[in-house]
């Protein structure tokens, strides 16, 4: 059974920032979400809206494609045959070559090598590049293609209706649960406090970079816990127990092999997993997946360490779940009426 973990450093600070485009942002998803078409534009204006935001998104796409392309250039390397600012080109036999900017990243993605101008790539002997995939700028790549093609989709589907979402508004459509807020006609505090605390954790936090098996989260906290002595905060529940915000900070300033390779150990003892193939491959993955939060905990003196498991409303550790209940039940003071009949 797969069991959702996440991780956040949450900044109160940073999340403030966001909520004045809360009540804005939730009443254009619930127009769109029920058909209301008071502000209902005509056809032709739309569709010059649709391609204003499909041309905003598709030069994020050419900007992050671009930062890729200058990487290999500058170091003389390209794919085969084909530079990066021109779609054709011939091979060495003299046949012409063509490669759209879309067929070139889908080079890149499934095979990865770039290679010297001029050099035979059929020579076993020439060097070449190969794409790091975990590289921040080919994730800012994918994230831009994801959006612009997610966009093509909502704008191509005539069930959507014609209510445009900016970028933003986007993301938050896809980003967080507040499923509630955007579908419900009933008001429901119990539900109400729940999108609330989703919303501020989405508006204020770096989250992880996804677990691969969430279900064996709790080996890996306990083999680190235990091989580099940190002391764990108290959960909802028994068995939540999770190292505090100064603990990972200090885990990762003081990660060494011998500790990877005791925490290692400790996961084998916990599961009987094999030590190399297992333990250790599966913990390594794990701290990969958390460390540009780890990084924001560093950097941000008001971020505090949230864990949230299986869907829970409850997160972790007691004093994060204290911060963000008290900070949804101030922002249900602070917009009732805005949202009626669910807020």
């Amino acid at each position: 059974m797969s069991i959702d973990v996440s991780y956040y450093s949450f900044s109160p600070l940073r999340a403030d920032e966001q909520w004045k485009n809360f009540v804005g942002d939730v009443t254009t998803l619930r127009k769109r979400r029920f058909g209301i078409d008071n502000d209902q534009i005509e056809s032709k204006d739309y569709e010059a809206k649709v391609k204003e935001v499909m041309a905003d998104l598709g030069g994020r796409v050419a900007a992050a494609r671009g930062v890729i392309y200058d990487y290999f250039d500058k170091k003389g390397y390209i794919i085969p045959w084909v530079e990066w600012s021109k779609t054709s080109g011939t091979d060495k036999y003299g046949n012409p070559c063509e490669w759209s900017d879309e067929e070139k990243m889908e080079y890149l993605e499934s095979f990865g090598c770039v290679y010297p101008r001029g050099a035979d790539i059929g020579d076993k002997s020439t060097t070449f590049l190969t794409l790091d995939k975990d590289s921040p700028e080919w994730e800012a790549y994918e994230e831009a293609l994801e959006k612009y093609e997610h966009a093509e989709y909502e704008y191509g589907n005539p069930e959507k209706g014609k209510i445009i979402l900016n970028p933003r508004q986007m993301a938050l459509k896809d980003g967080v649960d507040i499923s509630y807020l955007e579908y419900e006609n009933a008001y429901d505090e119990g539900q109400l406090i729940h999108d609330l605390k989703n919303l501020d954790l989405y508006y204020g936090s770096v989250g992880d970079n996804g677990f691969e098996c969430g279900g064996d989260e709790a080996y890996f906290v306990e083999g680190v816990s235990r091989a580099a002595g940190l002391r764990l905060e108290d959960g909802d529940e028994p068995g939540k127990n999770v190292p505090a915000k100064k603990e990972w900070i200090r885990l990762f300033s003081e990660m060494n092999e011998e500790i990877l390779k005791n925490a290692s150990q400790e996961i084998t003892d916990l599961t009987g997993w094999d030590i190399e193939d297992e333990s250790r491959f599966g913990l390594v993955l794990f701290l990969k997946s958390i460390k540009p939060l780890i990084k924001d905990l560093r950097d941000n003196e008001d971020a505090v360490f949230v864990r949230k498991y299986g869907g829970d409303i409850v997160v972790d550790p007691i004093a994060a779940e204290k911060i963000l209940m008290d900070r949804a039940r101030k922002h249900l003071e602070q917009f009732k009426g805005s949202i009626s009949p669910v807020l």
